[in-house]
């Protein structure tokens, strides 16, 4: 992320890329944005708590909402964490980008393995993504029945009756 020679080969493809913030502070992602931005980058920056697996407690999901704002770019969430309860969250807080890794043996060697994603878990991951986008709606469209409300109010409204005739002030 910090690697300005690296960095201005990927700008010169011309092809919009990933720069995960894993390792680094806010000053050097406001620094990197500034270079990126200077060279003309097309990139999203990744939200990433570089340990593995990432405790709960160290994951921050809030900060997308602080990095979108303070950069004004495209956010997403890089994930080391075990599970998809993190990056499936971290849809409804602004991330347009997941990346987690994936294996096909979560016993083989490396750090990786044990907090990656085997193919059918990735597909389930995919789909509650999918359920999340289309859940979210919009805040700034005025609240309004949907249809399966409308008649539920028919059917489920509240109401009295009397089985016998009620006199006035009774």
């Amino acid at each position: 992320f910090t690697n300005y020679e690296l960095l201005n080969e990927i700008v010169k493809t011309g092809k919009p890329f990933f720069c995960s913030t894993g390792m680094s502070t806010e000053t050097e992602i406001m620094e990197t944005k500034s270079f990126l931005d200077k060279k003309g980058a097309n990139y999203a920056l990744l939200h990433c708590n570089s340990t593995y697996p990432t405790p709960f407690k160290d994951v921050n999901l809030l900060y997308l909402k602080r990095m979108a704002k303070l950069t004004g770019n495209i956010v997403g969430y890089s994930g080391h964490e075990r599970g998809v309860a993190i990056p499936i969250a971290s849809i409804a807080i602004g991330a347009k980008v997941i990346e987690k890794h994936i294996t096909v043996d979560k016993k083989l060697e490396g750090t990786d393995h044990k907090v990656s994603l085997l193919p059918n878990e990735l597909i389930d991951m995919v789909l509650q993504i999918r359920m999340v986008e289309e859940s979210l709606g919009s805040d700034t469209a005025q609240r309004v029945l949907t249809q399966g409300e409308m008649i539920n109010r028919e059917n489920l409204a509240k109401s009295i009756v009397s089985t016998k005739k009620i006199n006035k002030g009774e």
